[in-house]
């Protein structure tokens, strides 16, 4: 991957820039409105398949290039491909759709009108923050929201729209639901855009409109520089993940899936890595593909083995602790079980080398970091 260039260090005290409220337009023609929403979803399902929702590879690139908010560039988010966050993938989408927008004579005039919302324009540690790409239209507003649905969707003014379910380690299941509506004011309607967890008691996030590159440096470069502290003094990174939707051939009984043009996409594996925990878990469908006579070698491979665990129908978890011994980035003990993991995960679609990777990263990270405060207790620089 390229090397960010390093731009001069701007002063400490540059102000926030704060989200601006949403700027609708008069919706199309019902012709025009057909063409607009084919050229979204094309779209948003090319960023769906061709690029996979990580917030590991992030935090990976930012620590190794030692970004900050200050030497952050738009560029960051060509350089994560194929993989990225909500907020990188949806710079890289909105950007494409204006390419594509403008260049459909019939539509051209809506380019100018693709925008990056997100729910809040500042991290903090407490801070739950999305982003999407959106056009928003007096009547309805049409969004890419490429972390949650694998295709672009309508909210109509006043209604609703639910994405995906997505289901998590445990057998959660997650799943949003957007509203779009307006209010008369002194100085005329105001619209706006939420969205709301349709299984919890999560905080709703409402959006507004915010400058890409102030997005990457009030959003993206804290978030993933974060410490928290672990056992014995550490600082460590919070868990980080990465996720894999893929077009089937065919509708899948249990896992939750969207239809579309290439197949029924579905969410058929998920990976998280746990530096306080030292536990890298992953999340593979059971019932639609572990247990299908066609992937009887890799059931038959998991027979014996302490690394697995069926949830319910839909998933199964392959957990392996990386609390093995560490030497010069191989890990010694449990690496049977995390390299049939990694196996596994690439069967699904995982790209190479994956799973073994943030293993990898994750133990030299802990390692470096219980070095580091070692050091610090005993009176010595850190690391």
């Amino acid at each position: 991957m390229p090397v960010l260039r390093k731009r001069k260090r701007a002063p400490a005290s540059e102000p926030v820039v704060k989200l601006s409220p949403i700027q609708v337009t008069a919706h199309p023609t019902p012709r025009a409105s057909r063409v607009l929403y084919n050229t979204v979803n094309e779209i948003a399902l090319q960023y769906t398949l061709s690029h996979h929702w990580s917030s590991f590879h992030t935090w990976e690139y930012i620590q190794k290039h030692k970004l900050d908010r200050h030497t952050v560039e738009e560029s960051l988010c060509s350089a994560l491909s194929p993989h990225g966050t909500c907020l990188t993938v949806s710079i890289l989408v909105a950007k494409a759709l204006r390419a594509a927008i403008a260049k459909t004579t019939s539509i051209s005039q809506y380019a100018k009108h693709v925008k990056l919302l997100t729910s809040t324009a500042q991290f903090t540690p407490r801070t739950r923050f999305h982003a999407v790409v959106a056009l928003c239209f007096d009547t309805y507003a049409l969004v890419i929201d490429h972390a949650k649905h694998p295709t672009a969707f309508a909210v109509p003014l006043n209604g609703c729209y639910d994405t995906l379910e997505f289901v998590r380690l445990l057998g959660d299941t997650d799943q949003t639901r957007w509203h779009y509506s307006s209010a008369w004011t002194c100085e005329g309607p105001v619209f706006t855009l939420r969205s709301d967890d349709m299984y919890s008691e999560k905080a709703t996030l409402t959006y507004g409109e915010l400058d890409s590159t102030a997005a990457l440096r009030q959003l993206t470069i804290p978030s993933h520089s974060e410490l928290r502290r672990g056992p014995n003094g550490t600082q460590l990174p919070p868990r980080q993940y990465f996720m894999l939707n893929k077009p089937l051939a065919h509708k899948p009984k249990h896992l939750p899936s969207v239809s579309t043009p290439l197949g029924h996409v579905a969410e058929v594996c998920f990976v998280q890595v746990s530096f306080h925990e030292r536990t890298m878990m992953v999340m593979i469908p059971y019932e639609d593909w572990l247990v299908k006579a066609e992937n009887r070698g890799w059931s038959e491979a998991l027979e014996g083995r302490r690394m697995v665990w069926r949830v319910d129908e839909r998933i199964a978890l392959l957990r392996i602790p990386l609390d093995g011994v560490f030497e010069r980035g191989v890990l010694r003990d449990r690496e049977g079980d995390l390299r049939l993991a990694g196996r596994i995960a690439e069967a699904l679609g995982v790209p190479r080398g994956v799973v073994v990777h943030m293993a990898k990263a994750a133990i030299r990270t802990v390692e470096r970091a219980r070095r580091t405060a070692e050091k610090i207790a005993a009176g010595g620089p850190s690391l």
